[in-house]
């Protein structure tokens, strides 16, 4: 519970801040997919659809600042109960590019590119260990508006991998990853929807 707290604290405090800049132009959202994985779900199921939810499992939240018209900071809070036994915590950071919006005027080619961390927290419960995951990782995405609401549509590529725990005598460790499993495929990006509202000045002519 402290960990939630501490990420929902971190998140409200982002878009706080972001929200008082009435000079930028600013979006929260959520991954609607995100909600269903927290559903009792067939085994086979639970196991692969997270790849179509960005791995995020239960309540998500995101919110960005475009502080220029074509370059955005955006952080991202997802946190739910795998199963009975485990819940995940996370809280991503990143940037995003859009190349192809020369002016303010330009809002008609939204493909983008970006740079992300994230920072993932497994917890057992029942043993109260935690296993702790930090990776950097690449995105392109498009976003689809409709007047003052948006649809984020991303694909993630996981780059890297740090791994540590509580549990007492065990080691950090890090490696490149590429995918959710690797034992199935060596290379595997994820996929994101948020739907969002935006708000704050627009770029426009």
């Amino acid at each position: 519970m402290k960990t939630k707290l501490i990420l929902i604290a971190i998140a409200l405090g982002y878009i706080s801040q972001v929200a008082a800049q009435d000079t930028k132009r600013f979006y929260v959202g959520t991954n609607p997919l995100s909600y269903g994985l927290t559903l009792p779900l067939q085994e086979d199921i639970k196991r692969y659809a997270p790849v179509l939810a960005g791995n995020e499992y239960g309540f998500s939240l995101a919110g960005a600042c475009y502080f220029h018209p074509q370059i955005a900071m955006e952080t991202r809070v997802a946190m739910g109960s795998l199963h009975q036994v485990a819940s995940v915590n996370q809280l991503h950071a990143g940037i995003i590019v859009h190349p192809f919006l020369k002016n303010k005027g330009s809002e008609l080619v939204r493909i983008y590119g970006g740079a992300f961390a994230k920072v993932w927290d497994y917890h057992n419960r029942l043993t109260d260990i935690h296993f702790y995951n930090l990776s950097p990782y690449a995105v392109i995405g498009y976003h689809c508006n409709f007047n003052n609401w948006m649809v984020d549509l991303r694909m993630n590529q996981t780059l890297a991998i740090v791994s540590w725990t509580n549990l007492e005598n065990t080691k950090q460790g890090a490696s490149a990853f590429f995918s959710p499993w690797p034992e199935l495929i060596k290379i595997l990006p994820t996929f994101t929807c948020t739907i969002g509202y935006r708000l704050g000045e627009r770029y426009s002519k």
